[in-house]
Protein backbone atom coordinates (compact mmCIF):
# COMPACT_ATOMS: atom_id res chain seq x y z
CA UNK A 1 0.00 0.00 0.00
CA UNK A 2 1.46 3.52 -0.64
CA UNK A 3 0.90 5.43 1.67
CA UNK A 4 1.65 3.44 5.06
CA UNK A 5 0.65 5.86 7.26
CA UNK A 6 -2.47 7.88 7.14
CA UNK A 7 -3.93 10.66 9.38
CA UNK A 8 -7.51 11.24 8.95
CA UNK A 9 -9.82 13.49 11.46
CA UNK A 10 -12.39 11.30 13.28
CA UNK A 11 -16.10 11.01 11.68
CA UNK A 12 -17.23 10.93 8.16
CA UNK A 13 -14.68 9.72 5.52
CA UNK A 14 -13.99 8.08 2.15
CA UNK A 15 -11.30 5.13 1.86
CA UNK A 16 -10.90 5.05 -1.88
CA UNK A 17 -8.19 1.76 -3.13
CA UNK A 18 -7.43 2.38 -6.59
CA UNK A 19 -5.77 -0.92 -8.09
CA UNK A 20 -1.94 -1.18 -9.24
CA UNK A 21 -1.20 -4.44 -10.15
CA UNK A 22 -4.12 -7.03 -10.34
CA UNK A 23 -6.83 -7.94 -7.59
CA UNK A 24 -6.63 -6.78 -3.84
CA UNK A 25 -8.52 -5.21 -1.06
CA UNK A 26 -8.76 -3.15 2.06
CA UNK A 27 -9.74 -4.08 5.29
CA UNK A 28 -9.56 -3.24 8.54
CA UNK A 29 -7.87 -5.78 11.61
CA UNK A 30 -9.49 -6.74 14.95
CA UNK A 31 -12.98 -6.36 13.61
CA UNK A 32 -12.27 -2.59 13.80
CA UNK A 33 -14.63 -1.52 11.12
CA UNK A 34 -16.86 -4.60 10.70
CA UNK A 35 -18.27 -5.52 6.89
CA UNK A 36 -15.79 -2.56 5.72
CA UNK A 37 -14.46 -4.20 2.33
CA UNK A 38 -12.91 -1.88 -0.73
CA UNK A 39 -11.94 -4.51 -3.74
CA UNK A 40 -10.43 -3.87 -7.08
CA UNK A 41 -9.52 -6.60 -9.86
CA UNK A 42 -7.56 -4.66 -12.31
CA UNK A 43 -4.93 -1.80 -12.96
CA UNK A 44 -6.74 1.35 -13.01
CA UNK A 45 -10.02 -0.34 -11.25
CA UNK A 46 -11.10 2.42 -8.11
CA UNK A 47 -13.31 1.39 -5.42
CA UNK A 48 -14.31 3.68 -2.22
CA UNK A 49 -16.75 3.79 0.64
CA UNK A 50 -17.88 6.13 3.20
CA UNK A 51 -17.39 5.35 6.80
CA UNK A 52 -17.70 6.89 10.75
CA UNK A 53 -14.32 6.48 12.12
CA UNK A 54 -13.71 7.34 15.94
CA UNK A 55 -10.18 8.45 17.46
CA UNK A 56 -7.69 5.92 17.56
CA UNK A 57 -5.54 3.68 15.69
CA UNK A 58 -6.47 0.92 12.56
CA UNK A 59 -4.30 -1.36 11.33
CA UNK A 60 -5.58 -2.17 7.37
CA UNK A 61 -4.07 -4.68 5.14
CA UNK A 62 -4.68 -6.69 2.02
CA UNK A 63 -6.92 -10.05 2.63
CA UNK A 64 -5.89 -11.64 0.01
CA UNK A 65 -3.89 -14.83 0.70
CA UNK A 66 -0.09 -13.96 1.38
CA UNK A 67 -0.47 -10.39 0.64
CA UNK A 68 -0.87 -9.13 4.38
CA UNK A 69 3.03 -9.26 4.69
CA UNK A 70 3.54 -6.85 1.99
CA UNK A 71 1.01 -5.11 2.43
CA UNK A 72 -0.43 -4.05 5.62
CA UNK A 73 -0.59 -0.09 6.75
CA UNK A 74 -1.47 1.95 9.99
CA UNK A 75 -4.46 4.52 9.98
CA UNK A 76 -4.10 6.98 12.76
CA UNK A 77 -7.50 8.98 13.34
CA UNK A 78 -7.80 12.38 15.65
Amino acid sequence: FDPTELELPAGVNAIRLRGEGGRHDLVFDDNKVPGFKVEVETNGESDELKLDLKPGEYTYYCSIPGHRASMEGTLTVT
